[in-house]
């Protein structure tokens, strides 16, 4: 059903109108109708996109950028979606989630399993890598991507043992 058939049906269910097909109310819903459905497709256009459940979504690459994560053409279905389920749990992530299991999780949503070790004194925290699935593409991007899971104060010191 169409903007111009649900706004009728909502006004004849009224009792104020008189829709027999030539009046100026019909005329003028016609012309609200067009431009409801004109911004009805825009939406369904821009909503299409929106949502990170799809390795086949065309603005993928702006959710990747978000959160650094970046899904590799050359990866399997399996791997794709599984990068998609990490980034959208870094959706749920606060600014307060420095807890030492908080940070496993953000490694482990980079695709790294780890064992931390925090030193206080130096400000460090000891990162030994025991797991990689290879979601970070570079060494650079592993790196950023251990930096960014932890608190601002401590520096990672990576360590792999894989």
């Amino acid at each position: 059903m169409g903007s111009f058939q649900r706004i009728c049906r909502l006004l004849k269910d009224t009792g104020f109108y008189k829709l027999r097909g030539n009046s100026l109310v019909e005329a003028e819903m016609k012309a609200y109708a067009s431009v409801l459905e004109e911004l009805s497709t825009q939406l369904e256009r821009i909503l299409e996109y929106c949502f990170l459940d799809s390795p086949d979504n065309l603005r993928l690459s702006y959710f990747e950028d978000l959160f650094g994560l970046a899904i590799d053409p050359q990866d399997d279905e399996q791997t794709k979606l599984d990068k998609i389920q990490q980034m959208k749990k870094r959706l749920q992530v606060r600014n307060t989630d420095f807890s030492k299991a908080a940070v496993t999780e953000q490694l482990r949503m980079g695709g790294f399993t780890a064992d931390l070790t925090e030193d206080p004194d130096s400000r460090e925290v000891q990162v030994v890598i025991t797991r990689d699935r290879g979601y970070c593409s570079t060494k650079a991007d592993k790196e950023m991507w251990i930096r960014n899971a932890m608190p601002c104060h401590a520096t990672p010191k990576i360590i792999e043992k894989i």
